[in-house]
């Protein structure tokens, strides 16, 4: 038990490191930095997180290897509302 917890703690250990050394550190100081750089900084990771979302979702639809299971419903003119039978469209291999 006491080796199980120890290779726990030491796997732990070195993610953390690999973690702290692969970061790279920033060429400024996050204060010296003006507004107009933090958020172009900011625009820059919004379009990678979305640039990489749309990837990952047209990858998946590519595979053809997806369920799609709605859970509400939008009316034109109305509100939402919810979906409480089984709906789901399957597209395997």
């Amino acid at each position: 038990m006491k080796l199980k917890i120890l290779a726990i703690a030491s796997t732990a250990t070195i993610l953390l490191l690999l973690f702290v050394s692969l970061r790279p550190a920033p060429s400024q100081p996050i204060d010296q930095i003006s507004k107009q750089q933090k958020r172009a900084m900011r625009a820059e990771a919004r379009q990678e997180r979305y640039a990489r979302e749309t990837r990952r979702i047209d990858s998946l639809i590519q595979s053809r290897d997806w369920q799609f299971i709605p859970m509400t419903i939008s009316q034109f003119a109305g509100p939402t509302q919810a979906i409480f039978r089984n709906y789901f469209i399957d597209i395997w291999n």
